[in-house]
Order: structure tokens, then sequence, then C-alpha cells
């Protein structure tokens, strides 16, 4: 089944969503789009006067490409996690503030394992045949905030999540081709048009996220759990 009655009311709830509640998303990724930009500022400049190179070169760009784009993937996983809770907490009407993106942070460990074996299957699906890569790099696109709710072991929440998320394919799939389109025709302004669709592609990933998975989804009749529950796929809630 397509669901294009799902991806259309996906998109729409997420721009009205957006457009009523453009914060504390929106300063939440600027802060994170501000520590990756200082991240990938100092780190380039460590190692290029580590390897005593000239900054100005080419050599020195290729050369601090790669450790700088692994230093970015590692400190951005518990970040993205942090704001795909956020963007979850807003669409399912519970209290949201900046200090839920820091919170991923205490599961920073199993996160940055899930992001980095992401890039890598990605990263080699492509490299082996275009199609594999992209299907690998939409199928485990929720493993991250899954593993948030479930816990446990990061292979197990890749691979739990990935199976949920194939059987959606076709959604998943024409969600990031929309919202990745969006997204790019709203940078071409300066980028000015970001402070929109980024808040909007969370929100809209947090509404999928509930498609796929309505057990996590809380009960609106009672307050949002304070403890993390001894079981790892019950909680629709956690705190760090």
């Amino acid at each position: 089944m397509f669901k294009i009655d799902v991806l259309s009311h996906t998109l729409k709830t997420a721009f009205a969503t957006a457009r009523h509640s453009i914060q504390p998303m929106l300063g939440a990724a600027a802060l994170v789009l501000a520590i990756l930009f200082a991240v990938a500022l100092v780190g380039f400049q460590l190692i290029v006067e580590f390897n005593g190179i000239d900054p100005s070169s080419e050599e020195a760009i290729a050369e601090a490409s790669l450790p700088l784009q692994l230093v970015i993937l590692i400190i951005a996983a518990p970040f993205e996690a942090g704001l795909a809770y956020m963007a979850w907490l807003k669409v399912n009407n519970l209290p949201v503030t900046m200090k839920q993106l820091f919170q991923p942070w205490a599961m920073a460990t199993p996160l940055i394992a899930i992001a980095i074996l992401s890039s890598v299957a990605g990263n080699v699906g492509l490299a082996a045949f275009v199609i594999p890569g992209l299907y690998l790099i939409a199928v485990l696109s929720f493993a991250n905030i899954y593993y948030l709710f479930r816990r446990g072991s990061p292979l197990k929440a890749m691979w739990e999540s990935a199976q949920v998320v194939h059987k959606n394919l076709f959604l998943i799939v024409m969600f990031h081709m929309a919202m990745g389109t969006v997204i790019m025709l709203s940078a071409i302004p300066f980028g000015l048009g970001l402070v929109f669709t980024v808040p909007m592609y969370f929100y809209g990933k947090a509404l999928l996220f509930n498609e796929l998975f309505p057990q996590f989804i809380p009960n609106q009749q009672q307050p949002a759990p304070t403890e993390t529950t001894d079981s790892p796929s019950e909680s629709s809630s956690f705190e760090a």
C-alpha cells in the first residue's frame, strides 16, 4: 500500500506545526549547526597544524575531510536524536524545552554506533550499486529515534526499525524525496528558507514515527512518564 494519503497528511501537518510552533526547534537546530561549524573549523585547523600542510591547498582539504567527517558524524548523532525527540514531543502535544536536545547524550555511545554503522552500510551500498545504498539509508533512517524508546542493543534497534520501515518503504522514500526537494529550494535564497523547512522536516519525521511505531504514542490522558521503565520496549518517553 503506497499510503499517499498518509504522506499528504504528514506534509500538511508538518507544515502547519512548523508555521505555528517554529520554536524551540529553530533555536535547537541553529545551536547544533553552530556547534558543528565550530567543531569543523577547529578540527580543520588542528589537522592542518598537526600535519604541517598549507591550509589553502586542495591537499589540506582532502586530507582533513575524512577525519572531520567522522568527528562531525560522532558529535551530530546524539544531537540529531535530540532534535527528533523534541519534534516527537511537539507533535504529541507534550512540553518541549531546549533541555531535551541534550538528553540523548546520556545514550551517546549506542547512538554514535548506530550513526556509524548506518553510514558505513549506506556508503558500502552506494559504492556497490546506488539502489542498495539508497535502500539502506532509507530503512535505517529511523533507527536513532527508535533506540531512544527501545533501548537495548543498537544492532537490534537497527534491525527492528528497519523491518518496520521496509514495509512502508514507498512512504518513507517519498517523504524524504519531497522534503529533500523542499529543503534544497529553501536554501537558494541565502539559506533563509531553512529557518522554516528544517523544523518542518523534523516534525514530518516525528509524525511518520507515530505512523510506523504507534506503540510509542503516549496516552494523551496521562502525563508523560518521568522515570525510565525497566522494560525497554514499552516506554513512550525517556529521561536522561
